[in-house]
């Protein structure tokens, strides 16, 4: 069902600027950002194509079900995408939720798919603080040393012909007393703060040729937790480089929002892109999409505050060359974490529209937004 008020574009852009967002993207009144042009037509080329163009790659994270179950949506992630990204299927809790009991098929199924329809699969995840079963976390409370390599060795050796992956996710936490920031975690508790570099050398030992990846998120606004975090993952960064830890690139999850008072500053972020990259390391644009809790309930209204806020934030990312490609947490309203999640939906119980693709797989003003920024 969807829910239309009639509103000419003064009353959007004043609507806009009365929730702060007007910040968030080009909300000048004499202009049209290219995506809002009439183009005579839908073009062709998925948003997988027009990124590879551009060298760069776009892909989505799916739930093998989906691809299973749902023939249409199924198609629209062969149209779009490049790259896929197992939702859940590849988290500890997921392959091992008993010690030595493995559950690969539904990564294997989402794998599968990748490479009968000329796409590859990242891996997500490794190490990470949440979703480990609990016979895991009892080990690793137990100072059981070896638990966190027997994993990634387990899980990297079963998909070989996976060559990108989020070793290390959320490990910093802007709250934390200790001044390096790390997160209070079993791994932190169980190994030390050399954990981390000590699963990029496990990860590079089954995978020398593999793009390996530290994912996380929380970086991208003018918020003191943001800048807090920021400063943290440069120099958690310059630590692991400086140990030789063998880590490639960086992953920034990209959940972005459009409440009032939270400012994106392009120039900021750029900066910080700039830092990452000084380091000799790719970026990717991990798990974007864009909440739209506080927005009004008319779809036309969202859809333009939403795909300006994507579309300038995208901009300012692709302006580092050392971003190698964009992934968005889902490609269709059809099937988003945010509608799940309390803190995240909407208090009236609409969908979001958080994604390229609506509910009924139709391209959206978010989908033109990303194709025009490629």
């Amino acid at each position: 069902m969807t829910h239309r008020i009639a509103m000419s574009r003064r009353d959007i852009f004043t609507a806009m600027a009365a929730l702060g967002v007007g910040s968030l993207g080009p909300a000048t009144l004499g202009t049209r950002p290219a995506w809002a042009q009439d183009s005579g037509g839908e073009p062709e080329r998925g948003l997988g194509e027009i990124a590879r163009n551009a060298g760069r790659f776009y892909g989505c994270a799916v739930q093998a079900s989906y691809l299973a179950k749902e023939p249409d949506f199924a198609d629209a992630v062969v149209r779009e995408a490049g790259v896929l990204v197992p939702e859940w299927e590849l988290k500890w809790g997921a392959v091992e939720p008993q010690r030595g009991h493995f559950n690969f098929a539904p990564a294997e199924a989402i794998l599968a798919f990748a490479e009968q329809n000329g796409m590859t699969m990242r891996g997500h995840t490794l190490v990470w603080h949440r979703n480990i079963p609990a016979w895991a976390k009892s080990a690793l409370e137990a100072q059981d040393r070896s638990l966190m390599g027997i994993h990634i060795k387990q899980v990297m050796n079963h998909f070989p012909t996976v060559q990108d992956w989020d070793v290390v996710n959320e490990v910093l936490d802007p709250g934390s007393t200790r001044p390096d920031k790390l997160r209070d975690s079993p791994f932190l508790t169980a190994l030390g703060p050399r954990y981390i570099a000590q699963a990029f050398r496990y990860a590079r030992g089954v995978a020398p040729q593999a793009r390996l990846v530290y994912n996380d998120y929380g970086v991208e606004y003018e918020l003191p937790t943001h800048k807090t975090k920021r400063d943290a993952m440069l120099r958690l960064l310059e630590s692991l480089k400086r140990e030789g830890a063998p880590i490639d690139a960086v992953g920034i999850q990209s959940h972005l929002v459009t409440r009032s008072g939270v400012t994106f500053d392009p120039a900021s972020y750029s900066a910080f892109l700039k830092e990452i990259a000084g380091f000799g390391l790719k970026i990717i644009i991990t798990e974007l999409d864009v909440q739209d809790t506080d927005l009004p309930a008319d779809d036309s209204m969202r859809d333009r505050v939403l795909a300006d806020a994507i579309q300038r934030y995208v901009e300012a990312a692709l302006a580092e060359p050392a971003v190698a490609g964009i992934l968005t947490w889902g490609l269709s309203d059809r099937h988003t974490w945010i509608d799940t999640d309390p803190t995240a939906r909407r208090s009236d119980g609409l969908p979001s529209r958080s994604l390229p693709l609506d509910a009924d797989l139709q391209r959206k003003p978010i989908w033109h937004a990303l194709a025009e920024a490629f």
